[in-house]
């Protein structure tokens, strides 16, 4: 198998973040369950148990505040890829999962497109993260290729995609102007 994609310390920096939010929702968690049985017996907050729907309510907005983000990069570990790796007709892509990396197979007739992401961002803090969203046939969401992985075959990459059919690139393009000329 020829390796097109390797990413290791931006997947390491990424599975730390994904435990810390899974740190994070456990604590939302525990503050929740807590809420939900004491919310109003403190001083600062009156002294007197609050009725149950109050306490609901702010048990249920702490658990968003916990779950959602988890949720989130829970999501994006199964889009975020480590690996690329081609053999003849066939291209395992490797993503980053929580505890252990997830690996599909897909052949090189699956991968219907690319869009090429600038990531930059300036303001007080200044951002530069490419990426290239690799599409692929019977799966919904794009894949996260990270353009700051220690070995990126970008020739290659791109070579996936430009082998899918050309009537399916046609057609998508023509969707593409269709859609642009129905909002001007």
């Amino acid at each position: 198998m020829r390796v097109l994609f390797e990413n290791r310390w931006q997947a390491t920096k990424a599975r730390w973040l994904t435990w810390g939010l899974i740190a994070c929702m456990v604590g939302c968690l525990y503050w929740a369950w807590s809420l939900a049985h004491t919310y109003g017996l403190l001083p600062a907050d009156g002294g007197v148990l609050r009725p149950l729907h109050q306490r609901l309510m702010m048990a249920a907005v702490v658990v968003l505040v916990g779950v959602l983000p988890t949720a989130g990069m829970w999501l994006f570990n199964r889009r975020y890829l480590t690996r690329i790796e081609r053999d003849g007709d066939k291209v395992a892509l490797t993503t980053l999962g929580i505890i252990s990396p997830g690996t599909r197979i897909f052949r090189v007739s699956d991968f219907t497109g690319q869009g090429h992401r600038h990531g930059q961002m300036s303001g007080r803090i200044a951002v530069n993260a490419p990426w290239i969203a690799l599409r692929v046939a019977g799966v919904r969401l794009p894949f996260v290729v990270d353009l700051q992985a220690e070995h990126v075959d970008i020739d290659a990459i791109e070579g996936l995609s430009s082998s899918a059919p050309a009537a399916a690139k046609a057609g998508r393009q023509e969707r593409r102007r269709v859609k642009m000329q129905n909002r001007a």
